[in-house]
């Protein structure tokens, strides 16, 4: 009997043991409670703290297509939720998101991870990774969409999956509670899908209204200075179309790369053109009415000038942090989100260039344009010898964390090449 007894006790111990570990780490009772009744099924769960927050990593059917899944919450400590990130199957994605993205240029691409973010307050946003393999080395982007299938934004070499949500958390505090009571009352169909402190103070949120993705700026104040969109040049009014198609920008030397309309507090409305042209790329203002300027706002006259998107940009704190270091005492002109990256232009001893980061916020390359006299002699002999039959479009010096090099655009009747070469006249594949 005692024998028995005994083996009992030790297999309850170990059972106890088990349990504790599967709950790892220090229990929070009120978090606990909310936790349970967001999630009642919730299971093994594991605690962890970070700041003013508590993390539960969990299990839970309920929470995610009825099937069991991996689940972590952010809390504070008096129990108030904040966000939950879910590990989804590509098949448990809104038919909508699926569809979309079948259709898009990724359509393709090897999906490798996909999560759904749900926070309080804010639509649901659907995270699909994506890799390409196709041209011998791994390039990733992070693909946002909403539940109708809306791509919000696209980020290149995005954080890892996994530990990283605390950049999802809904910021906190009365200014940003007027922040969100203000684009509820200009926007009441808009929903919020993210909110960011920039480097100035300034306030950018992103809202997805009536389908369409809108950036929302507010400054160090909290005062609305203007909302931009990106916008197809069929859907530009007349008066727009006329005006660029009779202005000097109308011509073979230039290309339309991006529209984006641009509805402003103090400068009125209006839409930016970024033209690339081999006389140099350059942006473009056109008002509502179709007076064409290159300056924002030029013409729509009833401001001072203070909503001026291109003013007083404010980019990340890891991003200014590096300009602050490697080009100090550098003017930022100009931000944009391009491609997956962040482009911003600044201007540095008395040079413009162009410097691209990835959704880490990590540097990944910086270009300036050149003259063809000041490419290094091995450079030119390399050009004057292969390529004489081409003639130069553009020449940029591009540096990367691992390699410089000159790229050339290069054409010849119909043809277009880029031809890139490094300082001592290697050709780069």
């Amino acid at each position: 009997m005692t024998k028995r007894f005994i083996l009992l006790f030790t297999a309850l111990a170990f059972i106890l043991a088990g349990c504790e570990k599967d709950d790892g780490g220090r229990k929070n009772k009120a978090v606990e409670q909310t936790l349970y009744y967001l999630y009642p099924d919730a299971s093994r769960l594991d605690w962890d703290y970070e700041g003013q927050y508590v993390i539960v990593d969990f299990r839970s059917a309920t929470a995610s297509a009825n099937r069991a899944a991996d689940c972590e919450a952010w809390f504070d400590y008096n129990g108030n939720w904040y966000l939950t990130e879910f590990d989804i199957r590509f098949n448990e994605l809104p038919a909508a998101v699926i569809n979309a993205f079948n259709s898009s240029a990724y359509g393709n691409w090897y999906v490798e991870d996909v999560e759904r973010i749900d926070r309080e307050g804010y639509a649901s946003v659907y995270i699909i990774q994506v890799e390409d393999r196709t041209n011998g080395y791994d390039v990733e982007y992070d693909l946002y969409y909403d539940a109708q299938g809306i791509l919000i934004k696209e980020i290149a070499d995005g954080p890892d999956f996994g530990g990283n949500y605390g950049d999802f958390l809904p910021p906190t505090g009365s200014d940003y509670t007027a922040i969100r009571e203000f684009i509820k009352n200009k926007y009441p169909n808009g929903q919020i899908v993210d909110i960011e402190r920039e480097s100035n103070g300034n306030t950018d949120v992103d809202i997805i209204d009536n389908r369409i993705s809108k950036d929302v700026v507010f400054d160090a104040s909290g005062n609305w200075v203007y909302t931009t969109y990106e916008v197809a040049w069929t859907s530009l009014p007349a008066a727009v179309t006329s005006a660029f198609n009779s202005s000097a920008y109308n011509s073979k030397d230039y290309y339309v790369d991006d529209i984006d309309f641009y509805e402003t507090a103090d400068n009125g409305n209006y839409y930016r053109f970024d033209l690339e042209s081999p006389l140099g790329d350059i942006k473009i203002y056109i008002t509502e009415n179709g007076t064409v300027s290159t300056a924002p706002g030029s013409g729509s006259g009833s401001g001072s000038g203070t909503g001026n998107p291109g003013g007083d940009v404010g980019v990340n704190q890891t991003i200014q942090a590096h300009i602050e270091a490697h080009y100090p005492g550098a003017t930022i002109l100009d931000k944009d989100e391009k491609d997956g990256f962040t482009e911003v232009e600044i201007l540095y001893n008395n040079t413009v260039l162009e410097l691209f980061f990835n959704g880490s916020n990590q540097w990944v390359k910086s270009e300036q344009d050149v003259k063809y006299s000041d490419l290094p002699a091995a450079v030119k002999s390399v050009v004057d010898s292969a390529y004489s039959a081409y003639r130069i479009d553009d020449i940029e010096l591009v540096e990367t964390p691992t390699e410089t090099y000159y790229k050339f655009d290069m054409l010849q009747g119909n043809g277009y090449i880029i031809v890139n070469i490094a300082e001592d006249g290697t050709v780069i594949a």
